[in-house]
């Protein structure tokens, strides 16, 4: 939301200017990744661990699908405050011999307006297989 900040700005023409400068706050946050043990996808893996995770949090569900043979994502239905639920959206990617990449994108489903749920929800995903956080 702008706000009005006023500042004297000094010009050759005048010694003392008022200029109204509008700023704007950007809401900017940065896709969260872990590297997860292994070199390939594990399904059965992910939604033993996805529903271990889910478990801990009350009203909490997950939906897993292999959206490609290199991604699963875990979709977490998180019950809200007026009973509406957010959905928390978390993939993990194979990028063949180098691994595997848990990662928590921003533009993913309702994780931008949920991030502090969906944040916590994909670490404790990420620590319950077993991943390091990647600075990126």
């Amino acid at each position: 939301m702008p706000s009005d900040r006023r500042q004297v700005v000094k010009t050759p023409h005048a010694q003392h200017t008022q200029t109204t400068v509008y700023t704007t706050v950007i809401d900017i946050r940065m896709d969260l990744t872990w590297r997860v043990p292994g070199k390939k996808l594990d399904v059965a893996k992910l939604r033993e661990a996805g529903a271990a995770t889910a478990d801990t949090y009350e009203g909490v569900s997950v939906e897993v699908e292999k959206e490609d043979n290199d991604c699963v994502s875990l979709f977490f239905s998180v019950p809200g405050e007026a009973g509406d639920a957010s959905e928390v959206e978390i993939s993990v990617y194979s990028l063949g011999s180098d691994g595997l990449v848990l990662s928590l994108e921003a533009d993913a489903a309702d994780n931008h307006a949920t991030w502090e749920d969906a944040s916590q929800i994909a670490e404790d995903l990420a620590d319950n297989l077993g991943g390091e956080p990647l600075e990126i």
